[in-house]
């Protein structure tokens, strides 16, 4: 059984989980999975970041935000965090990738999950303003909202 994390806040994204669940029954014989619940008031950063390059990548795609593939919401992350390198040139968005089998090695970027709070409510302030100087607006909710209201205090 593989293991998988996801983030269930659109009809889309249910199906997808309600497939990935229903396909790992089917090989396995048997699922295990954990729940965590949240109001939207209380959401998480990384979780309003996958909103947020839903609704943008919706925008440039001329589609409703729950129209946006997983293809394409990690096209339009891999792209905003090479657009935010090249502009703030911010350390911690890259790492070094090493191969022991093939000894390749290459710049990636990193996981967003990995990133400090700091890191990432300064990605998503970035992200903001790049959205609105290309006409889209992108909501603050949650604990990024309160981060950005206590900063303004």
């Amino acid at each position: 059984m593989t293991n998988c994390e996801f983030t269930v806040d659109s009809a889309r994204t249910l199906a997808e989980a309600h497939r990935w669940l229903d396909a790992n029954f089917k090989a396995e014989g048997f699922t295990r999975y954990k729940c965590r619940h949240g109001k939207s008031a209380s959401l998480p950063m990384n979780a309003l970041l996958h909103v947020w390059l839903a609704e943008l990548a919706g925008h440039f795609a001329k589609c409703d935000p729950k129209e946006v593939s997983i293809n394409m919401a990690e096209g339009m992350k891999r792209t905003a965090k090479g657009l935010c390198y090249r502009e703030t040139a911010w350390s911690w968005l890259v790492h070094d990738v090493f191969c022991p089998m093939t000894h390749r090695a290459k710049v990636d970027y990193t996981s967003s999950a990995s990133w400090a709070k700091g890191e990432k409510s300064d990605f998503l302030n970035w992200l903001q303003a790049f959205a609105a100087q290309h006409g889209c607006i992108l909501e603050s909710k949650g604990e990024f909202s309160e981060l950005k209201k206590a900063q303004n205090q």
